[in-house]
């Protein structure tokens, strides 16, 4: 399996969950996509796991809790709440969701990557609104994401001013 672009996901996603006779509720589609990633292995492996409980559980439907049921995308889920916190400035937030995730097995190697990412990506989400070029699609195409994530991005760029984040991103590369 190659990896999937953001403008393919959900419809791959929504063919692969209909031949193992299921499908996603839009609740599940929206709690899933944001942790779904882009490596069609890892997801196909996922859909064949929410398929078969869904056909066992809800009558082929996946939503939002069935989602969350699976364990690995709850620790995925739970490294977004981190980061969502740390993107609206919400220490109090995040560090008690850092150290669940530390204490659930994440690495603080893994986390500082993810962290580098997001910066990142909200660095050249305050670019483009500077250059008066932001938009969900032009983020999502520049960084390779899914819209979702890049509408998020968008949002919480608005809490930094463009030096702050140039100056965490530049300490957190050191």
């Amino acid at each position: 399996f190659k990896p999937l672009g953001p403008k393919d996901l959900q419809a791959w996603i929504v063919a692969e969950t209909a031949a193992r006779e299921a499908s996603f509720t839009p609740e599940g589609m929206a709690c899933y996509l944001p942790v779904a990633g882009t490596d069609a292995w890892k997801i196909s492996g996922e859909i064949e796991a929410l398929s078969a409980l869904a056909r066992a559980k809800n009558g082929g439907r996946i939503d939002a809790a069935l989602v969350r049921e699976i364990a690995h995308l709850q620790v995925e889920e739970s490294v977004f709440d981190f980061l969502d916190a740390i993107g609206a400035r919400r220490a109090n937030l995040a560090l008690p969701k850092m150290d669940a995730l530390l204490q659930q097995g994440e690495t603080e190697v893994s986390l500082l990557s993810r962290l580098q990412a997001h910066l990142r990506g909200l660095l050249v989400a305050a670019d483009l609104t500077a250059l008066g070029q932001a938009s969900k699609d032009r983020l999502a195409r520049e960084l390779g994401v899914h819209p979702f994530a890049a509408a998020k991005l968008l949002s919480q760029s608005r809490y930094f001013k463009p030096q702050e984040l140039e100056a965490l991103y530049l300490w957190l590369i050191d």
